[in-house]
């Protein structure tokens, strides 16, 4: 089934990745962002970087026309501007809609970038605070590298995707994980347990910068099923 597909600060690093991966992948996408001209911008942008690959074109809109058509919005703005980006659209979301939180709380520290602890637990639980109660929520996308997500010549990126989120939230989030060649969606549990991978990301990231490797990713280990494999357990187990 296509969907509509809003990217809510798609003109950044990871966001401007889901967006090409999804649009390879045959969705309908919105590269959304708070100016008109940039969202149109990047979504010029796009659409000759996906001239090599499909048919397929994005679209691009300010952020409160795109969640007004999404059946799933990313949220994919800078921390620490998520809860301000959502009570700015809190009118504007499609009923039944679901919200998709990749934000990775982290600031610089004397070592390096460091996670931020959220007093709700975790930035996903700040979030649906925020967001209104016909809306779902869930979180994924913390622990893979933009710039892999981004390069569409590289087919296979070999990263597990933790979402976690309400149980129809997650469903439909790890279906969409599944579309994008290697990634395998992990059924991460609550929303609350999305500050498992937010705080994992600062410590990808400052190896990046130490060791001076390509985009790093999170992979469980002697977990041998597919992507389709484990969203069929899952469903079989209730999980989603």
């Amino acid at each position: 089934m296509k969907r509509k597909i809003a990217v809510l600060g798609g003109t950044g690093d990871l966001g401007f990745g889901l967006v090409l991966r999804f649009a390879v992948a045959g969705e309908e996408v919105i590269i959304g962002s708070r100016k008109q001209e940039k969202a149109l911008r990047r979504a010029n942008d796009a659409n000759e970087i996906l001239k090599k690959y499909t048919k397929n074109r994005v679209k691009g809109m300010v952020n409160n026309e795109a969640v007004k058509v999404a059946d799933v919005s990313f949220l994919t703005v800078p921390y620490p501007y998520h809860t301000k980006t959502v009570e700015g659209l809190k009118e504007n979301f499609k009923e039944g809609s679901i919200l998709v939180s990749t934000i990775v709380p982290m600031v610089k520290g004397k070592y390096g970038l460091k996670p931020v602890l959220s007093k709700e637990g975790s930035v996903a639980n700040e979030i649906r605070k925020v967001t209104p109660t016909h809306v779902r929520v869930a979180s994924a996308f913390h622990n893979v590298g933009a710039a892999a997500v981004q390069d569409l010549n590289r087919r296979e990126i070999n990263c597990d995707i933790i979402v976690c989120g309400e149980k129809e939230a997650k469903k439909v989030v790890m279906e969409l994980v599944r579309l994008i060649p290697g990634l395998r969606p992990i059924d991460g549990g609550p929303l609350e347990n999305s500050v498992i991978p937010e705080v994992i990301t600062p410590l990808l990231v400052n190896h990046v910068i130490t060791l001076k490797t390509g985009p790093l990713g999170v992979k469980i280990t002697n977990l041998n099923f597919t992507a389709e494999k484990l969203i069929e357990i899952y469903k079989e187990k209730g999980l989603i």
